[in-house]
Protein backbone atom coordinates (compact mmCIF):
# COMPACT_ATOMS: atom_id res chain seq x y z
CA UNK A 1 0.00 0.00 0.00
CA UNK A 2 1.10 3.45 -0.66
CA UNK A 3 -0.32 6.56 0.75
CA UNK A 4 -0.41 8.09 -2.62
CA UNK A 5 -3.05 4.65 -4.35
CA UNK A 6 -5.47 5.34 -0.64
CA UNK A 7 -8.62 5.49 -1.94
CA UNK A 8 -11.12 6.16 1.47
CA UNK A 9 -13.92 5.00 -0.37
CA UNK A 10 -12.35 1.88 -1.67
CA UNK A 11 -11.20 0.98 1.43
CA UNK A 12 -14.18 1.83 3.66
CA UNK A 13 -16.23 -0.53 1.62
CA UNK A 14 -13.21 -3.28 1.72
CA UNK A 15 -14.07 -2.86 5.99
CA UNK A 16 -17.65 -3.09 6.26
CA UNK A 17 -17.58 -5.94 3.27
CA UNK A 18 -14.82 -7.67 6.33
CA UNK A 19 -17.31 -6.50 8.89
CA UNK A 20 -19.85 -8.16 7.47
CA UNK A 21 -18.37 -11.75 7.22
CA UNK A 22 -16.77 -11.17 10.85
CA UNK A 23 -19.99 -10.21 12.40
CA UNK A 24 -22.31 -12.79 14.14
CA UNK A 25 -25.12 -11.15 16.10
CA UNK A 26 -25.23 -7.86 14.45
CA UNK A 27 -25.62 -9.60 11.21
CA UNK A 28 -28.65 -11.34 12.91
CA UNK A 29 -30.84 -7.91 13.54
CA UNK A 30 -32.41 -5.58 11.46
CA UNK A 31 -30.11 -3.03 9.27
CA UNK A 32 -32.75 -1.52 7.70
CA UNK A 33 -31.80 2.39 8.44
CA UNK A 34 -28.01 1.87 7.70
CA UNK A 35 -28.09 4.26 5.50
CA UNK A 36 -29.50 7.03 7.53
CA UNK A 37 -26.10 7.32 9.38
CA UNK A 38 -24.05 10.61 8.43
CA UNK A 39 -22.39 11.61 11.70
CA UNK A 40 -21.76 10.36 15.81
CA UNK A 41 -25.13 11.36 17.57
CA UNK A 42 -27.05 10.79 14.59
CA UNK A 43 -30.78 9.73 15.44
CA UNK A 44 -32.82 7.66 13.82
CA UNK A 45 -36.63 7.79 14.13
CA UNK A 46 -38.68 4.65 13.55
CA UNK A 47 -42.36 4.95 12.84
CA UNK A 48 -43.99 1.58 14.21
CA UNK A 49 -48.07 1.27 13.30
CA UNK A 50 -50.77 0.44 15.96
CA UNK A 51 -52.56 -2.63 16.20
CA UNK A 52 -55.38 -2.83 13.94
CA UNK A 53 -59.06 -3.47 14.79
CA UNK A 54 -60.83 -6.35 13.63
CA UNK A 55 -64.22 -6.07 13.31
CA UNK A 56 -67.91 -8.09 12.63
CA UNK A 57 -69.31 -8.19 9.45
CA UNK A 58 -73.32 -8.25 8.92
CA UNK A 59 -75.16 -8.40 5.56
CA UNK A 60 -76.79 -5.53 4.58
CA UNK A 61 -75.31 -2.89 7.02
CA UNK A 62 -72.61 -0.07 6.90
CA UNK A 63 -69.07 -1.12 8.06
CA UNK A 64 -67.63 1.40 10.77
CA UNK A 65 -65.60 4.14 9.42
CA UNK A 66 -62.04 3.99 8.65
CA UNK A 67 -59.68 3.42 11.96
CA UNK A 68 -57.37 6.37 12.51
CA UNK A 69 -53.66 4.65 12.37
CA UNK A 70 -51.52 5.19 15.53
CA UNK A 71 -48.15 5.17 15.54
CA UNK A 72 -45.48 5.10 17.73
CA UNK A 73 -41.59 6.81 17.49
CA UNK A 74 -38.97 4.78 18.61
CA UNK A 75 -35.36 6.34 18.50
CA UNK A 76 -32.05 4.97 17.04
CA UNK A 77 -29.02 7.00 18.46
CA UNK A 78 -25.52 6.45 17.01
CA UNK A 79 -24.01 6.62 20.02
CA UNK A 80 -20.94 4.11 20.26
CA UNK A 81 -17.56 5.31 18.60
CA UNK A 82 -14.77 3.62 17.91
CA UNK A 83 -11.37 3.67 16.21
CA UNK A 84 -8.40 1.97 14.97
CA UNK A 85 -4.69 3.44 13.94
CA UNK A 86 -1.96 1.27 12.73
CA UNK A 87 1.41 1.59 10.77
CA UNK A 88 2.79 -0.79 8.26
CA UNK A 89 6.62 0.03 7.72
CA UNK A 90 8.46 -0.28 4.61
CA UNK A 91 10.60 -3.03 5.23
CA UNK A 92 8.07 -5.15 6.66
CA UNK A 93 6.08 -4.27 3.86
CA UNK A 94 8.59 -5.12 1.34
CA UNK A 95 9.35 -8.32 3.06
CA UNK A 96 6.30 -9.89 2.63
CA UNK A 97 4.12 -11.02 -0.11
CA UNK A 98 0.75 -10.30 0.62
CA UNK A 99 0.11 -6.59 1.44
CA UNK A 100 -0.06 -5.92 5.24
CA UNK A 101 -2.38 -3.29 5.15
CA UNK A 102 -5.10 -5.64 3.71
CA UNK A 103 -4.27 -7.93 6.84
CA UNK A 104 -3.99 -5.27 9.29
CA UNK A 105 -7.55 -4.66 7.95
CA UNK A 106 -9.17 -7.77 8.18
CA UNK A 107 -7.85 -7.83 11.97
CA UNK A 108 -9.78 -4.05 12.48
CA UNK A 109 -13.00 -5.93 11.21
CA UNK A 110 -11.72 -8.71 13.78
CA UNK A 111 -11.81 -6.52 16.28
CA UNK A 112 -14.14 -3.92 15.64
CA UNK A 113 -16.58 -6.84 15.61
CA UNK A 114 -15.76 -8.28 18.60
CA UNK A 115 -16.43 -4.91 20.44
CA UNK A 116 -19.86 -4.43 18.61
CA UNK A 117 -20.89 -8.11 19.06
CA UNK A 118 -20.19 -7.76 22.79
CA UNK A 119 -22.24 -4.74 23.07
CA UNK A 120 -25.60 -5.72 21.06
CA UNK A 121 -25.32 -8.38 23.29
CA UNK A 122 -25.73 -7.09 26.25
CA UNK A 123 -28.22 -4.17 24.97
CA UNK A 124 -30.27 -7.34 23.63
CA UNK A 125 -29.90 -8.71 27.45
CA UNK A 126 -31.26 -5.96 29.18
CA UNK A 127 -34.02 -4.62 26.52
CA UNK A 128 -35.79 -8.45 26.62
CA UNK A 129 -39.32 -8.38 28.56
CA UNK A 130 -39.19 -8.77 32.33
CA UNK A 131 -41.42 -11.74 31.63
CA UNK A 132 -39.09 -13.40 29.04
CA UNK A 133 -36.14 -14.41 31.57
CA UNK A 134 -35.95 -18.32 32.41
CA UNK A 135 -33.49 -18.25 35.38
CA UNK A 136 -31.75 -15.01 37.04
CA UNK A 137 -28.10 -14.33 37.79
CA UNK A 138 -28.55 -15.24 41.32
CA UNK A 139 -30.32 -18.91 40.09
CA UNK A 140 -29.07 -19.64 36.69
CA UNK A 141 -30.67 -22.77 35.53
CA UNK A 142 -28.60 -25.46 35.66
CA UNK A 143 -28.41 -27.08 31.77
CA UNK A 144 -26.83 -30.30 30.77
CA UNK A 145 -26.63 -32.76 27.58
CA UNK A 146 -29.90 -33.93 28.45
CA UNK A 147 -31.58 -30.53 29.10
CA UNK A 148 -30.31 -28.38 26.83
CA UNK A 149 -32.23 -29.59 23.74
CA UNK A 150 -35.35 -28.87 26.37
CA UNK A 151 -34.48 -25.17 27.12
CA UNK A 152 -34.12 -24.28 23.32
CA UNK A 153 -37.80 -25.36 23.21
CA UNK A 154 -39.03 -23.49 26.37
CA UNK A 155 -37.58 -20.47 24.64
CA UNK A 156 -39.35 -21.31 21.53
CA UNK A 157 -42.43 -21.89 24.03
CA UNK A 158 -41.86 -18.58 25.12
CA UNK A 159 -41.52 -16.61 21.75
CA UNK A 160 -44.76 -18.05 20.49
CA UNK A 161 -46.62 -17.13 23.29
CA UNK A 162 -45.65 -13.51 22.56
CA UNK A 163 -46.86 -14.56 19.01
CA UNK A 164 -43.38 -13.78 17.56
CA UNK A 165 -43.18 -14.55 13.75
CA UNK A 166 -41.34 -17.92 13.36
CA UNK A 167 -39.38 -17.25 10.00
CA UNK A 168 -36.20 -15.90 10.69
CA UNK A 169 -35.84 -17.07 14.63
CA UNK A 170 -32.23 -17.90 15.55
CA UNK A 171 -30.25 -18.41 18.99
CA UNK A 172 -26.95 -17.83 19.91
CA UNK A 173 -25.56 -19.98 22.69
CA UNK A 174 -21.55 -19.83 23.78
CA UNK A 175 -19.26 -22.91 22.78
CA UNK A 176 -19.84 -24.50 25.82
CA UNK A 177 -23.48 -24.80 24.81
CA UNK A 178 -22.98 -25.87 21.61
CA UNK A 179 -21.02 -28.79 23.12
CA UNK A 180 -23.70 -29.90 24.69
CA UNK A 181 -26.19 -29.79 21.90
CA UNK A 182 -23.97 -32.21 19.99
CA UNK A 183 -24.41 -34.76 22.61
CA UNK A 184 -28.03 -34.68 21.47
CA UNK A 185 -29.79 -36.57 18.36
CA UNK A 186 -32.57 -34.14 17.95
CA UNK A 187 -29.93 -31.32 17.48
CA UNK A 188 -26.99 -33.77 15.52
CA UNK A 189 -29.54 -35.13 12.68
CA UNK A 190 -31.17 -31.93 12.02
CA UNK A 191 -28.58 -29.33 12.73
CA UNK A 192 -25.39 -30.58 13.02
CA UNK A 193 -24.60 -33.20 9.90
CA UNK A 194 -25.96 -29.99 8.14
CA UNK A 195 -23.47 -26.95 9.70
CA UNK A 196 -20.55 -28.73 8.43
CA UNK A 197 -21.05 -27.42 5.27
CA UNK A 198 -22.91 -24.21 6.27
CA UNK A 199 -20.86 -21.19 5.63
CA UNK A 200 -22.76 -18.56 7.57
CA UNK A 201 -21.05 -16.63 10.24
CA UNK A 202 -21.72 -18.26 13.48
CA UNK A 203 -23.76 -20.63 11.87
CA UNK A 204 -23.56 -24.44 13.72
CA UNK A 205 -26.96 -25.79 13.13
CA UNK A 206 -30.80 -26.47 13.85
CA UNK A 207 -32.99 -26.90 16.36
CA UNK A 208 -36.21 -26.32 18.27
CA UNK A 209 -37.10 -24.03 15.62
CA UNK A 210 -34.06 -21.82 15.81
CA UNK A 211 -31.34 -21.21 13.48
CA UNK A 212 -28.28 -21.95 15.69
CA UNK A 213 -25.39 -19.76 15.95
CA UNK A 214 -22.30 -19.75 18.18
CA UNK A 215 -20.69 -16.82 19.92
CA UNK A 216 -18.31 -15.84 22.36
CA UNK A 217 -19.30 -13.11 22.93
CA UNK A 218 -22.02 -13.27 25.21
CA UNK A 219 -22.43 -11.84 28.59
CA UNK A 220 -21.01 -13.87 30.83
CA UNK A 221 -18.91 -14.75 34.20
CA UNK A 222 -17.77 -18.29 35.41
CA UNK A 223 -19.65 -21.08 34.39
CA UNK A 224 -22.89 -18.93 33.69
CA UNK A 225 -23.60 -17.55 30.32
CA UNK A 226 -26.52 -15.54 28.49
CA UNK A 227 -28.14 -17.46 25.73
CA UNK A 228 -30.53 -15.32 23.34
CA UNK A 229 -33.28 -16.42 21.58
CA UNK A 230 -34.96 -13.91 19.01
CA UNK A 231 -35.92 -13.21 15.16
CA UNK A 232 -34.63 -10.56 13.09
CA UNK A 233 -36.87 -7.73 13.63
CA UNK A 234 -36.80 -7.55 17.19
CA UNK A 235 -33.67 -4.79 17.24
CA UNK A 236 -31.93 -2.67 14.65
CA UNK A 237 -28.60 -2.08 14.30
CA UNK A 238 -26.49 0.53 12.10
CA UNK A 239 -23.00 0.89 11.52
CA UNK A 240 -20.85 3.13 9.22
CA UNK A 241 -16.91 3.91 8.80
CA UNK A 242 -17.31 7.32 8.99
CA UNK A 243 -13.48 8.29 8.48
CA UNK A 244 -10.66 6.71 6.80
CA UNK A 245 -7.64 8.42 6.52
CA UNK A 246 -3.80 7.12 5.68
CA UNK A 247 -0.88 9.37 6.26
CA UNK A 248 3.12 9.04 5.74
CA UNK A 249 4.64 9.16 9.45
CA UNK A 250 7.12 12.19 10.18
CA UNK A 251 9.53 10.16 12.36
CA UNK A 252 9.05 6.55 10.53
CA UNK A 253 9.50 5.26 7.18
CA UNK A 254 5.83 4.20 7.65
CA UNK A 255 2.97 4.58 5.81
CA UNK A 256 -0.28 4.63 8.31
CA UNK A 257 -4.14 3.95 8.12
CA UNK A 258 -6.75 5.36 10.62
CA UNK A 259 -10.28 4.83 10.84
CA UNK A 260 -13.71 6.28 12.79
CA UNK A 261 -16.22 3.40 13.28
CA UNK A 262 -19.63 4.74 14.92
CA UNK A 263 -22.66 2.76 15.71
CA UNK A 264 -26.01 2.37 17.78
CA UNK A 265 -28.70 -0.27 18.34
CA UNK A 266 -32.14 0.17 19.43
CA UNK A 267 -34.47 -2.59 20.89
CA UNK A 268 -37.42 -2.34 19.07
CA UNK A 269 -39.61 -5.16 20.14
CA UNK A 270 -38.39 -6.38 24.09
CA UNK A 271 -41.27 -9.26 24.28
CA UNK A 272 -39.62 -10.87 20.58
CA UNK A 273 -36.07 -11.54 22.99
CA UNK A 274 -35.97 -14.75 25.31
CA UNK A 275 -32.54 -15.09 27.67
CA UNK A 276 -31.86 -17.62 29.23
CA UNK A 277 -29.44 -17.60 32.03
CA UNK A 278 -27.41 -21.03 31.61
CA UNK A 279 -24.75 -22.53 34.37
CA UNK A 280 -23.25 -25.64 33.41
CA UNK A 281 -20.11 -27.36 33.85
CA UNK A 282 -18.01 -27.61 30.64
CA UNK A 283 -15.53 -29.50 31.85
CA UNK A 284 -12.84 -26.99 30.66
CA UNK A 285 -10.71 -24.05 32.37
CA UNK A 286 -11.53 -21.19 31.50
CA UNK A 287 -8.95 -18.40 30.74
CA UNK A 288 -8.17 -15.46 32.98
CA UNK A 289 -5.97 -12.55 31.74
CA UNK A 290 -3.47 -11.92 34.76
CA UNK A 291 -0.97 -8.82 34.65
CA UNK A 292 1.82 -8.32 37.06
CA UNK A 293 2.43 -4.45 37.52
CA UNK A 294 5.40 -3.04 39.58
CA UNK A 295 4.10 -2.49 43.38
CA UNK A 296 4.54 0.64 45.40
CA UNK A 297 7.71 -0.66 46.75
CA UNK A 298 11.17 -1.95 45.86
CA UNK A 299 10.34 -5.96 45.42
CA UNK A 300 6.59 -6.23 45.37
CA UNK A 301 4.26 -6.43 42.48
CA UNK A 302 0.55 -5.88 41.97
CA UNK A 303 -1.66 -8.62 40.14
CA UNK A 304 -4.42 -7.78 38.37
CA UNK A 305 -7.01 -10.47 36.58
CA UNK A 306 -9.38 -10.14 34.43
CA UNK A 307 -12.88 -11.27 34.24
CA UNK A 308 -13.05 -9.93 38.08
CA UNK A 309 -13.80 -13.09 40.84
CA UNK A 310 -17.17 -14.12 40.70
CA UNK A 311 -19.23 -14.66 44.62
CA UNK A 312 -18.89 -18.22 45.43
CA UNK A 313 -15.15 -18.58 43.99
CA UNK A 314 -11.23 -18.01 45.58
CA UNK A 315 -8.98 -16.42 44.06
CA UNK A 316 -5.10 -18.51 44.93
CA UNK A 317 -1.83 -17.81 43.01
CA UNK A 318 1.60 -20.02 42.71
CA UNK A 319 4.73 -18.65 41.82
CA UNK A 320 8.05 -20.08 40.90
CA UNK A 321 11.16 -20.76 38.08
CA UNK A 322 8.12 -22.77 36.16
CA UNK A 323 4.51 -22.86 37.26
CA UNK A 324 2.48 -25.27 35.20
CA UNK A 325 -1.32 -24.35 34.52
CA UNK A 326 -3.52 -26.69 36.59
CA UNK A 327 -5.83 -29.07 35.12
CA UNK A 328 -9.60 -28.78 35.33
CA UNK A 329 -10.99 -29.42 38.94
CA UNK A 330 -7.50 -30.12 39.76
CA UNK A 331 -7.72 -29.75 43.67
CA UNK A 332 -5.30 -26.89 44.59
CA UNK A 333 -4.40 -26.90 48.44
CA UNK A 334 -0.44 -28.09 48.80
CA UNK A 335 1.80 -24.86 47.56
CA UNK A 336 -1.33 -22.55 46.42
CA UNK A 337 -2.04 -19.41 48.59
CA UNK A 338 -4.95 -16.90 48.66
CA UNK A 339 -4.53 -14.01 46.15
CA UNK A 340 -3.92 -11.09 48.66
CA UNK A 341 -5.78 -7.19 47.31
CA UNK A 342 -2.88 -5.75 48.14
CA UNK A 343 0.52 -5.49 47.09
CA UNK A 344 2.64 -9.01 47.72
CA UNK A 345 6.62 -9.22 47.35
CA UNK A 346 7.98 -11.54 43.99
CA UNK A 347 10.86 -12.98 42.16
CA UNK A 348 11.67 -11.23 39.31
CA UNK A 349 11.08 -13.30 36.22
CA UNK A 350 9.28 -15.65 37.89
CA UNK A 351 6.05 -17.35 36.95
CA UNK A 352 3.01 -16.31 38.37
CA UNK A 353 -0.09 -18.65 38.35
CA UNK A 354 -3.52 -17.41 39.50
CA UNK A 355 -6.40 -19.91 39.67
CA UNK A 356 -10.21 -19.74 40.56
CA UNK A 357 -11.72 -22.38 42.09
CA UNK A 358 -14.72 -23.35 44.00
CA UNK A 359 -15.56 -24.24 47.60
CA UNK A 360 -14.35 -27.42 46.91
CA UNK A 361 -10.85 -26.06 45.76
CA UNK A 362 -11.29 -27.22 42.19
CA UNK A 363 -10.02 -25.07 39.75
CA UNK A 364 -12.24 -23.64 37.31
CA UNK A 365 -9.95 -21.04 35.89
CA UNK A 366 -6.41 -19.98 35.97
CA UNK A 367 -4.30 -17.48 34.21
CA UNK A 368 -0.70 -16.93 34.11
CA UNK A 369 1.93 -13.90 33.38
CA UNK A 370 5.79 -13.19 34.08
CA UNK A 371 6.36 -11.49 37.85
CA UNK A 372 7.36 -7.69 37.34
CA UNK A 373 8.24 -6.07 40.78
CA UNK A 374 9.28 -2.54 41.07
CA UNK A 375 13.12 -2.88 40.94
Amino acid sequence: MSVTNFIPAVWSARLLAQLDRAHVLTGLVNRDYEGDIRQYGDTVKIASVGEITINDYAANTDILDPQELTTDQQLLTIDQQKYYNFQVDDVDAAQVRTPLADQAMRQAAYGISDVTDRWLAALMVDGAAEGNHIGTDDTPAAVSAETAYTYLVRLKVMLDKQNVPSQGRWALVPPEYHGLLLQDSRFVGTGGVQAESALGSGYVGWAAGFSIYMSNNLPHTLGQYKVIASYNGSTSYAEQILSMEAYRMEKRFADAIKGLHVYGAKVLRPHAIAVLHAAFDSGILETLEVTSLPGTDSGDTAITVVPALPSGYTAKYKTAASVPLPQYDQVLTDGWTALPQEDMAATAGYEFVVAYVDGNNKAKAAGKTTANPRA
